[in-house]
């Protein structure tokens, strides 16, 4: 196979590095692969391929001018090192790394789309500078993977880029790995909090992500199970003001925030729930790997991901999608579902067990092999989107 390099704007603990530790811990041995990326922080999962920082911060605290002159060295310190290296294949993972993959030549370009655009990029004038960007250049790449149905069909109908160019993938999952991590010891300290009902939610703490709908929600559902606890484990903008929403609800010994944790798997394994509460996600990695656990999800209906992985409820509880008219009718119908699958033992086991035959579809040696055709260029073998 030809040397391939992953590529990502940068190496936060988020859910897209995630994605591209998993695809390489599980790559085979003998494929040779680089993980590049343009600094900020040192590198929070781990990876089989080699790590390369290009170390060309594009950090937002800076100014517009300095953030333009800084996206066009990026291309040119990627252009220097695909050429000096013989890399014939990038994948990349992002808007950001995405279009700066799509600027540099080289053999094949697979441009991997984890969110909903239209949603993630629905305001500020950076943003639909980007929204351009998308629509003018990812119809350059050879490939344009979406990880849900409904995003690559947005790609068809509102970037226009062409329908056989667009693969509806979802990322590869490292399930050993999960298994195996989830069975470690955790802190002696918390060991007092998983003696109790935990619900958890393991993200990033920013707006996307809802954590203070699930907090409002855990505050009616104590009402009803006051032994309740609930475990965030994340870092991100929204910290403080979470934990200030937390004191003003009167709630600081029952909610634990633990930050990033190398981990998470551990706390996920003995947590009775994982509810999610995003506005909007691609293929939530996190909700796949608590079916694996076997821990029951409540999710709401975001614009992509938690239908396809629980459909209509059949393997997890799915409520309506949060939006402005419904907000307060959502956190209520979060906590009730919390409550009844709490005190509704045969129901609880019926969605663990659906949980863990859900799990099943995502087993990762089909969806690699189903990667590494694309990658490989192998056109007779790559299924490219029916749009409806």
């Amino acid at each position: 196979m030809n040397k391939i390099a992953f590529l990502v704007a940068h190496m936060s603990k988020g859910g897209m590095q995630k994605c591209m530790s998993n695809f390489s811990m599980v790559l085979p041995s003998n494929i040779q692969h680089e993980i590049l990326y343009f600094g900020t922080e040192s590198p929070g999962f781990p990876f089989r391929g080699k790590e390369i920082d290009l170390d060309i911060s594009g950090k937002k605290t800076v100014n517009h001018v300095a953030r333009l002159f800084n996206f066009f060295k990026r291309i040119r310190k990627l252009r220097q090192h695909i050429r000096s290296n013989k890399i014939e294949t990038v994948v990349s993972f992002g808007e950001v790394a995405n279009i700066i993959n799509v600027l540099v030549p080289k053999k094949r370009t697979i441009l991997a789309v984890q969110v909903d655009i239209q949603r993630s990029l629905a305001s500020g004038w950076y943003n639909r500078i980007y929204k351009l960007l998308v629509y003018f250049l990812y119809r350059r790449a050879d490939k344009v993977v979406a990880i849900s149905k409904n995003i690559a069909k947005d790609l068809v109908d509102f970037y226009k880029i062409p329908e056989s160019k667009v693969v509806c993938l979802c990322n590869v999952y490292d399930y050993s790995s999960v298994v195996t991590s989830s069975q470690d010891g955790i802190p002696c300290e918390l060991l007092p909090v998983f003696d109790h009902p935990v619900i958890i939610n393991i993200a990033n703490l920013n707006r996307q992500k809802g954590q203070q709908h699930l907090i409002n929600s855990f505050k009616i559902a104590r009402e009803s199970i006051d032994e309740l606890q609930l475990v965030i484990i994340g870092r991100g903008n929204l910290e403080d003001d979470l934990k200030h929403q937390v004191q003003d609800l009167g709630l600081s010994s029952s909610v634990h925030f633990l930050g990033f944790q190398e981990n998470p798997y551990k706390y996920l394994r003995r947590a009775k729930l994982f509810v999610l509460t995003s506005l909007f996600e691609g293929i939530p990695t996190i909700v796949i790997e608590s079916l694996l656990l076997g821990v029951p999800v409540i999710s709401t209906d975001c614009e992509t991901g938690p239908r396809e992985i629980l459909e209509d409820s059949e393997y997890g509880v799915l409520l309506a999608d949060i939006h402005e008219n419904n907000v307060l009718e959502v956190e209520h119908s979060v906590a009730e579902s919390i409550v009844e699958l709490l005190e509704d033992n045969e129901k609880y086991e019926h969605f663990s067990q659906k949980a863990r035959q859900r799990a099943k579809i995502y087993a990762p040696e089909a969806v690699l092999a189903e990667w590494l055709r694309i990658i490989e260029c192998n056109a007779d073998s790559t299924k490219t989107l029916e749009v409806q």
